[in-house]
C-alpha cells in the first residue's frame, strides 16, 4: 500500500483528506514543514500532498528540501490564494501539480492526482469521472446531433472525432460549441476549443497527416473539452514560462507576453477553466482536458500536469 503524507496548519483539511484517503492509501499527517521532515526521516512515503503558505516552513522551501533529499518522493502543492502567484516559482521548482483550496477542491480529484502519479497511468477523463463513455463520432453526425431536440442529455458520454485538416478543425469546434450551447455552454467555451486546437496542431501535425483527437461532453454540471496529437512534444516549462509571462507585467503595467507569437491563447484558456490538464507520454502523444465547472461564477484555475517517459 502506498503512503501519502499530507501537510497542512488546518486539522480540518487535514482530517478531511485522511478519512477521504485512509481506505486506499496508509496516511501520514503533519501539521508544519519540520513535521513533515521528521515523518520523513522515519517512515517510507510515497507521497507529499502539502499546503503552501504555513508558519516557519513553507510548502515551497519543504518541497526543496524533499525533492534534494528525498528525490523518489512524488509532491503536490494547494493553496488557498491564486495559483498565479506560484506560477514563476513551479516552473524553478519543477512543481507540476498545483490544486487551489476552493469549492473545487474536490477531493475525488486529489485523489485522481495521486493515483496518476504514482502509476504513470495518465491519460483519459475516465480518470476523473470513471462511469463516463467514450463514443467515435463522425462531423456529419454532430450536425445531426445538433439539429436533433435531446429530451435529454446523455452526460456520461464524451464524443471523440478526428480531425484531419483546419477546414474541418473550425467546423467540428463550431459544430460542438453549437451542441453545448443548446445545454448553457458558456460562449468562452468556444474560444478554449479554438485555441486548443491550434495549440495541439502547433505541436502535433501542422499539415495533419497525422490527425488530432477532439473530444466534448457534459459531465454532471461540467463541461468538458479535450485534444490529443500524436508527437508528445509539449515541454511542461514551456507551458509555464509562457503563462508566467502573460501575468508578469513591465514597467508601463503590461504583460511581458504582449508581443510573444506564442502563449496568449493558452493563458486565456487556463483563466476561463476550473482545471487544465496536461498528459504526455514522452515523442508518443500529449493529451489536454478543460474542465469547466457550469455552476461557478469565478474560475479556479487549477493546473495539473503529467508525463511519462516512452522506454521503446
Amino acid at each position: 500500500m502506498y503512503s501519502i503524507l499530507v501537510v497542512d496548519d488546518i486539522e480540518s483539511l487535514r482530517v478531511s483528506i485522511h478519512d477521504f484517503l485512509k481506505k486506499d492509501y496508509k496516511i501520514y499527517l503533519a501539521e508544519s514543514g519540520e513535521e513533515a521532515l521528521n515523518i520523513l526521516m522515519s517512515h517510507p512515503i510515497d507521497m507529499i500532498i502539502s499546503d503552501i503558505r504555513m508558519p516557519d516552513m513553507d510548502g515551497i522551501t519543504l518541497l526543496k528540501k524533499v525533492q534534494k533529499e528525498f528525490p523518489n518522493i512524488k509532491y503536490a502543492l494547494i493553496t488557498a490564494y491564486n495559483v498565479n502567484d506560484y506560477i514563476s516559482l513551479a516552473r524553478e521548482y519543477k512543481i507540476w501539480n498545483i490544486i487551489p483550496k476552493t469549492s473545487f477542491l474536490d477531493l475525488s480529484f486529489i485523489k485522481t492526482m495521486i493515483y496518476k502519479l504514482l502509476t504513470n497511468d495518465i491519460f483519459g477523463f475516465d480518470k476523473y469521472f470513471h462511469d463516463i463513455q467514450y463514443t467515435p463520432i463522425k462531423l456529419y453526425e454532430i450536425y445531426k446531433l445538433y439539429k436533433k431536440n435531446f429530451p435529454y442529455f446523455p452526460e456520461k458520454t464524451l464524443y471523440k472525432i478526428k480531425i484531419q485538416s483546419e477546414e474541418e478543425r473550425i467546423k467540428i469546434c463550431d459544430m460542438a460549441f453549437e451542441f453545448l450551447l443548446k445545454f448553457n455552454a458558456p460562449r468562452i467555451l468556444r474560444i478554449i476549443m479554438e485555441e486548443l486546437t491550434i495549440n495541439a496542431k502547433d505541436y502535433g501535425s501542422k499539415d495533419f497527416l497525422i490527425p488530432l483527437q477532439f473530444s466534448f461532453g457534459i459531465y454532471e454540471n461540467r463541461f468538458l473539452v479535450g485534444v490529443e496529437d500524436y508527437r508528445g512534444i509539449l515541454n511542461f516549462n514551456e507551458v509555464l514560462y509562457r503563462l508566467e509571462r502573460n501575468i508578469t507585467l513591465d514597467k508601463n503595467g503590461l504583460p511581458l507576453s504582449i508581443n510573444d507569437e506564442r502563449g496568449r491563447g493558452l493563458f486565456i484558456v487556463r483563466e476561463n477553466l476550473d482545471h487544465l490538464i496536461f498528459n504526455i507520454e514522452e515523442n508518443v502523444r500529449t493529451e489536454v482536458l478543460g474542465i469547466l465547472e457550469s455552476d461557478n461564477q469565478f474560475r479556479n484555475k487549477a493546473i495539473s500536469m503529467y508525463k511519462v517517459k516512452n522506454e521503446s
